[in-house]
């Protein structure tokens, strides 16, 4: 009787070696041989496995919406600074009451000024947490007098935007940690072929 000579070492193999004898393993057993010889449930659980290999293979560590997440970033620290450089300016204005309010808002903003320079998700909350004080009862008057309300409420929208993609990365990034890993799948897909 003819046997399937061993093939030693497959804990050795690169992954991409790994991967391109599995393929060709694949091909050297095709579905109507499998058929055939009734061995499709093992040939079955070889592909299924295998197919998890695939997935992962080369997997990338970016994110797709990279690009996106800059862009609203940049939005939102942008809308931060026109804020906080129409109070700056705003507190040498020769209207009494427009330098009054903008003394107010300046010594209300004065803990968040380095927002833009922080971790996303401190920039976030940061953010958030100033817009709250600004257009609370005790600050909204000053925001309107110095015309910055609908600055104030395009930065919170801003901010909510960026929040939503990067909340939709933390998830990505969670399925990545917990999916399985070559490393894990490998020695799976080995014990189904040598089954």
């Amino acid at each position: 009787m003819k046997s399937i000579p061993e093939i030693l070492y497959l804990t050795r193999a690169r992954n991409a070696e790994h991967y391109r004898l599995q393929e060709a393993l694949l091909k050297a057993v095709p579905a109507d041989f499998a058929t055939k010889y009734k061995i499709n449930a093992l040939r079955d659980k070889y592909v299924s496995l295998f197919e998890k290999e695939d997935s992962i293979y080369l997997q990338t560590r970016g994110f797709a919406d990279t690009k996106e997440l800059a862009d609203q970033d940049a939005v939102r620290d942008r809308l931060f600074r026109l804020i906080r450089l129409t109070i700056q300016s705003k507190e040498l204005s020769l209207v009494e009451a427009e330098a009054k309010a903008a003394a107010k808002l300046a010594f209300a903003i004065k803990p968040y000024s380095a927002a833009a320079s922080k971790p996303d998700a401190e920039n976030t909350a940061m953010v958030s947490d100033c817009v709250k004080k600004l257009q609370s009862d005790e600050y909204s008057s000053s925001v309107q007098a110095l015309g910055l309300t609908e600055a104030l409420t395009a930065l919170k929208t801003a901010n909510e935007e960026f929040d939503a993609i990067y909340s939709r990365r933390a998830d990505e990034k969670r399925v990545k940690t917990v999916s399985e890993k070559l490393s894990e799948i490998r020695p799976q897909v080995d014990a189904a072929f040598l089954e």
